[in-house]
């Protein structure tokens, strides 16, 4: 299988070359695409899908945010829709949920499902600044606040394997807030314990590239913070005791220790593409059509055209990572795609494979032979799918 999608050709050598810098390990990949995938392979079709559009009500999946296949073959996904964590069976029946809308224990107002710690399943609720502990058998085990002064705004979250929780912090400007125009600010990584007590401080990284407008409405005035069409957008996974972090700036990964260490830098030689004027309107229809309210849409319109336009694609898509350490890469994908190469790199940042996926599936988990997908229909019903990964 060719792995040259959209993110642009992938020159052709056979072989990478590792080396160490001042004890950072450094892995160059001609990028060269393995022949028939390298052996890398996923499944056609799921093997399994939880959620419905008219089953019952425990069934239906909206807002889903985060999913995790537990040792015993459950599933369990963070449902925002109900501010509930929902447990599957291995058959996809319901078997019981964890939660609710509220403040009390155990409750959210924005569930996120970071992940799994030990037999125990770590949910960040970024509104109440909360990180919770449940447990698939007992329940709420316990919650800690996320400490004052850690983060300043909570946007994200992953679980460290070795038991601490990592958070993106809102990429705020040094007046500590968002300057009208075209901006990419830096932003904030930082971890804490299971205890709620600060570890590691990751420093700023590199952000995306946004544009801010104030205006004034109804209710006073309001800032609106967009992405940009093409423009960079730097991409994070973390998986056991590893955080890889893309930030567009080339095709590099940088790959931390979560003690904060920088271990590896993987590079793949990669030429840039251009964002034609084709892509542009592309992107602008495809938006404006997913919109139902016609002022909405025309609105939207004019702000995408009043954007500014970037030079060249970004260099690659999501990244996600499992226990072994090999690392799973996208392709960026372009207005009309619907196919995605992904990219897979062994523990040393060597290209040893690759396979494709349809491109409207979110990514939600990586294991040792399945993936765990977010896939949402033509009437907006969201699924989780589990396909076998070979």
């Amino acid at each position: 299988m060719a792995m040259t999608g959209s993110g642009g050709e992938l020159a052709s050598s056979p072989t990478a070359t590792l080396r160490d810098s001042a004890g950072i390990g450094i892995t160059e990949n001609p990028g060269v695409a393995v022949p028939g995938g390298g052996g890398w392979s996923v499944a056609s079709e799921p093997d399994l899908v939880i959620g419905s559009f008219d089953g019952p009500e425990a069934e239906q999946l909206y807002r889903v945010r985060g999913a995790v296949r537990l040792p015993d073959g459950r599933i369990a996904v963070g449902n925002e829709g109900s501010q509930e964590v929902r447990l599957f069976n291995p058959d996809g029946s319901f078997s019981q949920s964890v939660g609710g809308v509220g403040e009390g224990p155990g409750e959210f107002s924005a569930v996120l499902l970071a992940g799994l710690w030990g037999d125990t399943l770590v949910v960040i609720d970024r509104r109440q600044r909360r990180v919770s502990l449940l447990h698939p058998e007992d329940g709420f085990v316990r919650s800690f606040t996320v400490p004052d002064g850690l983060v300043t705004d909570p946007l994200t979250g992953w679980v460290f394997g070795t038991g601490s929780v990592l958070f993106q912090d809102i990429p705020v400007d040094e007046a500590g807030g968002f300057a009208d125009g075209f901006s990419r600010s830096p932003v904030p990584y930082s971890s804490c314990d299971m205890e709620g007590e600060a570890l590691t401080d990751f420093g700023r990284l590199p952000g995306s590239e946004m544009v801010t407008v104030t205006r004034q409405t109804d209710h006073g005035m309001a800032t609106m913070v967009s992405s940009v069409p093409f423009g960079k957008d730097p991409q994070t996974a973390v998986a056991g005791d590893h955080l890889y972090f893309g930030s567009h700036d080339g095709y590099q990964i940088d790959v931390y220790r979560s003690g904060g260490r920088l271990e590896r830098i993987i590079r793949v030689a990669h030429e840039l593409v251009p964002v034609t004027e084709a892509d542009f309107s592309a992107y602008v229809e495809e938006t404006v059509a997913a919109m139902a309210d016609e002022d909405q849409a025309r609105s939207r319109r004019r702000d995408l055209e009043a954007m500014p336009r970037v030079d060249h694609r970004p260099p690659h898509g999501p990244l996600y990572a499992d226990l072994e350490g090999y690392l799973f890469v996208e392709d960026f994908v372009m207005p009309g795609d619907e196919r995605k190469g992904v990219t897979v790199f062994d523990p040393q940042g060597r290209l040893v494979g690759g396979f494709e996926l349809p491109a409207d599936l979110q990514v939600l988990e990586v294991g040792s032979d399945y993936l765990l997908a977010r896939y949402e229909d033509e009437l907006e019903v969201e699924y989780v799918q589990l396909y076998a990964l070979n």
